[in-house]
């Protein structure tokens, strides 16, 4: 939902039909709090930022990362 390629989607709403269906799939597995946050992401509408495409912008989809899951090396790269 951050880096959409407008290409891809040929009717908006049939998108956001298969969002709403994958969200309930994965209702059981989410807490409430985490259901609702991503309902509100997929409710809004696609949007250009900074030429991209998307219901979220980049920095949006980072500051609900660090806020929801952030954790000592998120993002960071690591061999083993």
């Amino acid at each position: 939902v951050v880096q959409i390629n407008p290409e891809d989607i040929e009717d908006e709403d049939e998108y956001n039909k298969d969002l709403f269906a994958m969200l309930e799939s994965h209702k059981p597995y989410l807490s409430s709090e985490r259901f609702e946050i991503l309902k509100s992401v997929y409710e809004k509408e696609i949007e250009e930022n900074d030429d991209e495409f998307g219901k979220i912008s980049i920095d949006e989809y980072y500051e609900l990362l660090n806020k929801e899951i952030d954790f000592p090396g998120i993002n960071k790269k690591f061999t083993i």
